[in-house]
């Protein structure tokens, strides 16, 4: 039996929307910058550590960024391939922000 439409991922403990697609299809997921730390709330853009098409595992470092006080990597929550990056070197991004996306 064929299931057609769309599916979606909701983070469970905040009923937010992770991603969605069309069954069939390959999953995207919009990495978000996380929350680095209680006062931090946005970050600058250091380095990218992964080009589009470069595929990636869970745990891979994506970017290095920092904040007021260190020097952080922004882990893959994911494993897949980046498909875009949605940032720049240099560019102040705040928390909550989308980085990049990945192809799962």
């Amino acid at each position: 039996m064929s299931r057609r439409g769309r599916a979606s991922i909701v983070e469970p403990a905040t009923g937010r929307l992770l991603a969605t697609w069309n069954r069939g299809t390959d999953i995207r997921s919009n990495v978000k910058m996380p929350k680095l730390g209680e006062t931090v709330d946005e970050v600058l853009v250091l380095e990218w550590a992964v080009s589009v098409g470069d595929k990636v595992a869970e745990g891979d470092t994506l970017m290095t960024v920092e904040t007021d006080k260190v020097e952080a990597e922004l882990p893959s929550p994911v494993a897949g391939t980046v498909v875009e990056l949605l940032v720049e070197i240099d560019d102040e991004v705040t928390v909550g922000t989308p980085v990049c996306i990945i192809e799962t």
